[in-house]
């Protein structure tokens, strides 16, 4: 048997290769899991990497309806998903602002809040609150899909579920053109007229919270201010409108009022703002491309008569 023949870097025969392809694994896996990361601050729905529409967590406001004829000092009210806090407040007087709490026993259905009558909330028979909340970032935006109105732990007798009328509005903005958008969805049974829309882009980030993001700072955009939506599942029961270039810092406000069309005296407020992607989110798309860069290898020769060596 001859003597063993000498390779650059001291490796022998066959452990060079399995040695940089161990490597090029792990810089792979690295890679995955940084997108995997990446991929769970996005919600379905939304387009990653190269086609990225972030959307963090989003404020919402929605009115909703007391039409059990008397006055109550509960409120619960059940999301489509998970949320991050609501706040209840009251229009005229004595007006005020209440905080929900995630109601932790049955027969509390998931995801459902409770202002209970120890807050010292009072809505009138006929009258309107209107709850605000912050979704998940990450998540599905949310949707009030129902709740409960009470006098002191006890179900209203007639209507006890909150009336509410007109989709969550819904804003995206694409990272990498800083576009962004804003879709009206109509989720009625019959069709709505909706007036008062109003557009802000590039609000200051100092109001985005549950109590003002409503509150616009930045500048107006001359998008349509009325519009008619026909019923859910019809080819017209939504609407998208650009909001042209955004700054990277700021967020993007939309208001507007919504009525069933033939009761236009029966008006519900909605809003929605969103901001940039929280920084959380770019370092991960960060971490992502560095991980990427990493199995990036110079090219490879192969020399000698013994294909498994390698000379880096």
């Amino acid at each position: 048997m001859g003597k063993s023949k000498s390779y650059r870097g001291g490796i022998v025969p066959g452990r060079n290769f399995t040695r940089r392809y161990a490597r090029m694994g792990r810089n792979m896996a690295l890679a995955v899991g940084a997108a995997s990361a990446f991929g769970a601050a996005t919600w379905a729905g939304q387009r990653v990497l190269g086609q990225v529409v972030f959307q963090p967590g989003v404020y919402f406001r929605q009115d909703v309806a007391n039409n059990t004829g008397a006055a109550a000092n509960d409120l619960a009210v059940t999301f489509s998903g998970q949320i991050s806090g609501m706040k209840v407040s009251l229009y005229g007087s004595p007006g005020g602002t209440y905080t929900g709490a995630l109601q932790p026993a049955p027969p509390a259905a998931a995801n459902t809040y409770l202002v209970p009558s120890t807050a010292g909330m009072n809505v009138r028979g006929g009258s309107e609150a209107q709850v605000r909340w912050r979704d998940v970032a990450g998540l599905p935006p949310s949707t009030i899909t129902g709740g409960t109105w009470t006098v002191n732990g006890v179900a209203a007798a007639t209507n006890p579920t909150p009336a509410t009328m007109g989709g969550v509005i819904g804003i995206t903005r694409d990272q990498f053109t800083g576009v962004a958008s804003v879709t009206f969805t109509n989720s009625e049974p019959f069709a709505v007229d909706y007036t008062n829309a109003a557009y802000w882009v590039n609000n200051s980030l100092v109001n985005y919270t549950i109590d003002s993001f409503d509150l616009p700072t930045g500048s107006s955009v001359p998008d349509p201010s009325s519009f008619s939506l026909a019923a859910s599942g019809s080819p017209s029961d939504s609407l998208t409108v650009s909001l042209g270039t955004v700054d990277a810092v700021g967020y993007e406000l939309v208001t507007a009022t919504v009525a069933a069309q033939g009761a236009p005296s029966t008006t519900y407020t909605l809003g929605a703002a969103t901001a940039a992607p929280e920084p959380a989110a770019l370092a991960l798309l960060g971490i992502g491309g560095a991980a990427l860069l990493l199995i990036r290898r110079r090219p490879r020769h192969w020399t000698g008569k013994d294909s498994d060596t390698i000379v880096g």
